[in-house]
C-alpha cells in the first residue's frame, strides 16, 4: 500500500496533456509521441514562454528565421524514458520529464541521427548532461544563454570518454553542426542552422533555415565578441599587472576552454589558458589573441602606458 501511495502521489504532480492534438512526432516504432499546440501546452504546465519574432523583448540581433516559436510539444512521459529512440540512445538521454524541467518539449529527430553517427564513429557511448530544455528550466540555469539552442532541441552537451573534445567538435562539424563550444567538462555541439522538424515548427520553417550557414553563425557570434581589460594594480613605473576577459557569447553555464597568446614587437612574450588570466606586463603596444575553444577567436590591439 506504501509503495502505491507514493507512486500516486508522484503521478499527481505531472501536469496532464491538453484535450487537442497535432498528430504525432516519431523516432521509431515503439516511440511515437502526440503533439498538442503550445498555447494548450502553457495552459496545462506554465513553463513555455517561448519570445519570437514579432514579440516584444526578440533581440533584433537574432536571425528570425531560425529563432521561430515551436508550433507543438508533445508530452514526454506517455512514453517511457527506457524506450529506444535509435540503435544506442534512450528518449530519458535526450529528454527529461519531473517539476523542475518541466513534462512536455521536442528533441530534434536530425539530431538524433546526428548522435547515433557520432557514436558509431567513435565507438563509445555519449555521456549526456543536457538535451532539450523548457524556457522556464533553462532560465533557472546559471550562465546559460536566455535563447539558448537547447530550448530549440536542435543541442546536447557531452563528453566521451576517451575522445578529446577538440576531435570531437570536429566530427561534430563533418556532420552539419553550425556551432560548436567547448568547456572544460564537456561539449556544446548544435544544428542551428539545419531544418526544422515541420511537425514541431510548422511546414514553412525548414525552407527559411536553408538559407543560412555555419559561417553564418560564426560571423555573428565573432561580432558580439570582445577582450576587455582592467588594471588590476601598477607594480611600478616599468610594470603593470592586468586582467585579461574574453567577452563572447555561451551556450551554457560552465568555464569555457581558453588560449589566450600575448605578443610584443612581433615576439610572443606570454600565453595562458585560463579563462582570465591576469599578468604582469611592461608598458607598450601589445596585440592579444585568444581562442575561445570550439567557438571564436578574437584578435585586438592594447596600448598599456
Amino acid at each position: 500500500m506504501a509503495m502505491l501511495l507514493i507512486r500516486a502521489i508522484k503521478m499527481a504532480r505531472i501536469a496532464p496533456p491538453p484535450p487537442g492534438s497535432q498528430g504525432k512526432l516519431c523516432y521509431s516504432s515503439e516511440s511515437c509521441y502526440t503533439l498538442y499546440p503550445l498555447d494548450d501546452v502553457n495552459t496545462a504546465e506554465n513553463m513555455y514562454q517561448y519570445v519570437g519574432p514579432g514579440d516584444s523583448g526578440f533581440p533584433s540581433g537574432l536571425n528570425p528565421n531560425y529563432y521561430r516559436k515551436p508550433q507543438n510539444l508533445f508530452f514526454v512521459p506517455q512514453v517511457p524514458g527506457e524506450t529506444q529512440i535509435s540503435p544506442n540512445f534512450r528518449r530519458q538521454e535526450v529528454i527529461w520529464a519531473n517539476s523542475t524541467r518541466g513534462h512536455y518539449g521536442h528533441f530534434s529527430r536530425l539530431v538524433v541521427e546526428k548522435l547515433q553517427a557520432l557514436r558509431e564513429r567513435f565507438g563509445r557511448p555519449l555521456v549526456i548532461n543536457s538535451g532539450y530544455r523548457s524556457p522556464g528550466y533553462n532560465a533557472t540555469l546559471n550562465g546559460a544563454a536566455r535563447f539558448s539552442r537547447h530550448t530549440y532541441g536542435d543541442a546536447v552537451d557531452f563528453k566521451i570518454a576517451g575522445v578529446g573534445f577538440g576531435e570531437i567538435a570536429n566530427a561534430c562539424k563533418q556532420l552539419g553542426a553550425a556551432f560548436t563550444q567547448i568547456y572544460r567538462s564537456h561539449i556544446h555541439c548544435d544544428w542551428r542552422t539545419s531544418p526544422l522538424d515541420e511537425k514541431v515548427f510548422g511546414p514553412s520553417a525548414s525552407g527559411q533555415l536553408n538559407s543560412l550557414s555555419a559561417e553564418d553563425v560564426h560571423s555573428a557570434m565573432h561580432a558580439e565578441s570582445r577582450i576587455n581589460t582592467e588594471v588590476v594594480d601598477f607594480q611600478n613605473a616599468n610594470e603593470i599587472q592586468v586582467r585579461f576577459q574574453a567577452d563572447t557569447p555561451s551556450e551554457d553555464g560552465g568555464e569555457l576552454m581558453h588560449q589566450w597568446n600575448f605578443i610584443k614587437n612581433g615576439q610572443l612574450v606570454a600565453s595562458s589558458n585560463k579563462s582570465e588570466p591576469v599578468l604582469t606586463l611592461d608598458p607598450g603596444s601589445y596585440l592579444v589573441r585568444v581562442k575561445v575553444e570550439g567557438s571564436v577567436e578574437i584578435e585586438e590591439l592594447f596600448d598599456l602606458d
